[in-house]
């Protein structure tokens, strides 16, 4: 690995670093629990780029919202999801949140009236 690198990716408890997601899988398992770091540079701007694996696993694209929050344990980075994009879910989690949905503003509109 070029020592040069500023982003990398490592999985805890694991000696090497920037392992192949699907050889990772491969060799150790999805293993629950398993955590990984991915370690990247603040530009001066204060911007980092999020890992493909994440952007992938929690839908992130651009334009995505993301909420950061500040607590005792460190910063963490919740992504939003729009309503116009949960219409990638599956039907019946899709179904569910229309209802609830459907619920809140029949609720308001009963507040108004």
């Amino acid at each position: 690995m070029d020592n040069n690198m500023d982003d990398i990716t490592r999985y805890v408890g694991d000696e090497e670093a920037g392992y192949d997601e699907d050889e990772y899988r491969e060799e150790y398992g999805e293993g629950k629990g398993r955590k990984r770091e991915y370690i990247h540079t603040v530009t001066k701007l204060g911007t980092i780029s999020i890992p493909i694996p994440l952007r992938r696993k929690y839908g992130i694209t651009k334009g995505s919202k993301m909420k950061f929050i500040d607590d005792d344990d460190g910063i963490r980075l919740i992504p939003l999801v729009s309503l116009r994009g949960m219409f990638g879910i599956d039907k019946e989690n899709r179904d569910v949140v229309m209802r609830m949905l459907k619920e809140i503003l029949d609720g308001r509109r009963a507040m108004i009236a």
